[in-house]
């Protein structure tokens, strides 16, 4: 949160810091200036101090270095022959100098061959798991160890390695003398000298417990700094006390001498210039906001009339003035913000005419869209189309609440956005008013912003998805043409066998022909004997049944083979409503359900364009087609079951861009959607075999889609009846 300064407030200390500023510079320069010559001093001695005792460490450890040596050549040389020679000489050494603690020589194995003082217990141990001697080993140069407390002195001890050539030599220092090094150090009451390994931990200190227990001071600032070759002073704070820390690091052995001092003894001088600094800033600061709460008050009042103004600009008011001001810098101020008013103006109406041009071009998108955030809560939305009913969008609710209707309980709209794919839904129905809609829905999460939330389009696909069942209609009756045809070719033979078979046997039986009479009379029987037993057996009826039943059946395979052959369409100019009425005349005049109902009954309801064009088109297959439509409609009113019910059939025709479209409607029980699917199936009926054939919609949607290149197509709802439309291409 950015921090809102007040100009009276900053007016305020900028009038205090004036006052004051001239007393706390001196005293700020002669504070520096003593502050740093004291404090350079203190670093400076104590430094040398450091200094002086780390010379004084590698002068004790130099002389252990030249003994060792010494021993190494000695060795190296072969002056030292026997065994017996070379204890006797390490002997010698320990005597004369008490630095060393214990010297052991290594063999080429890294074994213990010589030991002083002997043990020889000692004598064999292999030695190659110490540090030192891989150290020795690899880089051929001396090596100083950590140290550690001694088992024989109970002292801080050190290791000193040297490579030769068939092994190593060992010196063990003792370190105890370290402290009467740092001892002779005195720096005031508190201050102290110290050594540290180049671990950091204690060799020589003057509380003696912080040396036998290895206190390791490594994390102290001064001491880290000091291992990593840091050579000065600096100040640090340890358990609540600020000291100055003056290091040095010995190269040869690692180890650091540190000489710390309180800072608060170091420093006591400059207190006293403190109190005297402060006492003149206090004066100081009362004059300045004296000075300060008088000049304020008169040069804030053109501001307060400037900031009134302000406020009644940010409120709306562009219009709102400027001029009177007397400050040249407040009427500099007044003028510019005058000028970026005009520019806010300016843009202001530009932003309005982007937005509203944005929002006309996003109402006129036939496709519904809304935006949702990452909850599915509704941010913004176009008007939506008719076909999608009344809904009623509200910003910040959920968007399956709002539209229940699209929105089902497993499309979980936050979890698309969460995954960042877009979910595409197709073909879904939706239930408006007494209709069924369908509709397809995409959901796209915003790409690449910083927003989480998705778009969701809307489209209205009812047309698509029933053109789409045409197309499948389509493609399944041209499917089963072939085999319809193919059926029909195989039954046409065998069929027209027993037709001429049956009139055959009518000749003979009936007529009196002389060969008729001639085989009677071998028979032993007339004629009329022949004709009266036929009679009394009711054979005639039942061999005009016969006849009757193959003269049918011959029909329907002539009307397949000719509804499927395109070659014998003869295309005349027709006018459609003199085949729609002549249809109806002969629906009224032989209708094959007058003994169950009466075509009279139904109350025919004509809506016809006027001016309407000649189509191109088989007259009689046409006339075949309305009459099947207009009889299958009756019998669907047939099995009407409620008597205060008027039947009405409506015939209407009417002419689109491309198409004159002729509908024939009833108000029957209707089809419910299996039903309505599989109407033009070939033998597919729901009139029972007694009464149809299943073929009549069939073969009528065969002559409109491939004998006239038309459209056919039913809409039905349970309860309410059906709607049959044909299309034929008008004329170019």
């Amino acid at each position: 949160m950015m921090f809102k300064q007040s100009l009276k407030r900053l007016l305020t200390v900028n009038f205090i810091i004036a006052a004051i500023l001239p007393i706390v510079f001196l005293g700020f320069i002669s504070l520096n200036i003593l502050n740093k010559s004291i404090k350079a001093e203190v670093f400076s001695k104590n430094l040398l101090l450091a200094k002086a005792v780390a010379g004084e460490v590698e002068r004790f450890l130099k002389e252990p270095e030249r003994i060792l040596v010494q021993i190494k050549e000695m060795i190296e040389t072969e002056k030292l022959i026997s065994l017996d020679n070379i204890d006797s000489y390490l002997v010698s050494i320990l005597r004369h100098y008490h630095t060393f603690e214990m010297i052991r020589v290594l063999d080429a194995r890294g074994k213990v061959s010589h030991i002083a003082p002997f043990e020889q217990d000692m004598v064999g141990i292999d030695m190659t798991g110490h540090p030192f001697y891989g150290a020795v080993k690899q880089t051929g140069r001396p090596f100083w160890s950590r140290t550690f407390i001694s088992i024989y002195s109970g002292y801080p001890t050190l290791a000193l390695a040297l490579p030769f050539k068939n092994g190593v030599l060992v010196g063990y220092l003792n370190l105890k003398s370290l402290s009467s090094i740092t001892d002779r150090i005195g720096i005031g009451s508190h201050g102290h000298a110290s050594i540290v390994d180049k671990n950091g931990t204690y060799i020589a200190h003057p509380v003696r417990e912080y040396v036998v227990q290895q206190v390791n001071v490594g994390h102290l600032g001064v001491i880290k700094e000091g291992l990593g070759g840091f050579t000065g002073s600096m100040e640090f704070s340890h358990k609540g006390n600020l000291q100055i820390g003056s290091v040095t690091r010995m190269a040869d052995s690692g180890w650091v001498v540190a000489v710390f001092q309180f800072s608060k003894a170091a420093f006591a001088p400059l207190r006293k210039i403190w109190v005297v600094i402060g006492t003149g800033g206090v004066l100081a600061t009362a004059l300045g906001i004296c000075l300060a709460i008088f000049n304020i008050r008169k040069a804030l009042i053109p501001l307060s009339r400037f900031t009134e103004k302000t406020k009644q600009v940010a409120q709306g008011n562009y219009n709102y003035g400027f001029e009177g001001e007397t400050y040249l810098e407040v009427r500099a101020v007044s003028e510019n913000f005058k000028q970026m008013i005009e520019a806010v103006k300016s843009r202001e109406e530009a932003l309005i005419n982007a937005r509203n041009y944005t929002r006309m071009v996003f109402n006129s998108l036939g496709s519904f869209f809304v935006s949702v955030d990452a909850l599915g809560n509704i941010m913004d939305w176009n008007a939506a189309p008719g076909a999608m009913g009344d809904i009623v969008p509200v910003e910040g609710e959920k968007v399956d609440r709002c539209l229940p209707r699209f929105f089902t309980r497993n499309l979980d709209i936050a979890a698309v956005i969460r995954e960042g794919e877009p979910r595409h839904v197709d073909q879904f129905k939706v239930v408006i008013g007494d209709e069924i809609r369908y509709f397809e829905m995409d959901i796209v999460p915003f790409a690449d912003t910083g927003i989480k939330g998705a778009v969701i389009r809307i489209d209205h696909v009812t047309e698509k998805v029933k053109m789409r069942e045409i197309m499948t209609q389509t493609e399944k009756m041209m499917s089963v043409g072939g085999l319809a045809a193919g059926m029909a070719h195989e039954i046409n033979n065998p069929l027209a066998g027993i037709i001429q078979s049956m009139q055959v046997i009518r000749s003979r039986i009936v007529r009196s022909m002389p060969k008729n009479v001639e085989a009677a009379e071998k028979c032993g029987i007339t004629m009329d004997q022949i004709r009266l037993y036929m009679e009394m057996r009711n054979i005639p009826f039942m061999l005009k049944s016969v006849g009757e039943a193959g003269q049918r059946a011959a029909k329907i395979v002539a009307n397949m083979l000719s509804f499927y052959s395109k070659s014998q369409s003869k295309t005349e100019l027709n006018d459609m409503k003199q085949l729609v009425e002549t249809s109806v005349e002969l629906a009224e005049s032989d209708y094959s359900l007058k003994e169950t109902y009466d075509f009279h009954k139904v109350t025919i309801v004509r809506e016809y364009e006027g001016n309407l064009p000649l189509v191109a088109c088989d007259g009689i297959k046409m006339q075949q087609v309305f009459l099947n439509l207009i009889t299958n409609s009756a019998h669907a009113m047939a099995l009407q079951t409620d008597p205060s019910r008027k039947n009405t059939l409506t015939l209407s025709i009417k002419k689109t861009e491309r198409h004159v479209v002729i509908q024939v409607e009833d108000n029957g029980p209707g089809m419910d959607e299996s039903v309505r699917k599989r109407v033009f199936e070939p033998f597919f009926t729901t009139k029972g075999t007694q009464t149809g054939t299943g073929l009549g919609l069939c073969v009528a949607y065969f002559i409109v889609t491939e004998d006239h290149n038309g459209l056919m197509t039913v809409e039905s709802t349970p309860g309410r009846g059906s709607k049959f439309c044909v299309g034929l291409p008008l004329v170019d």
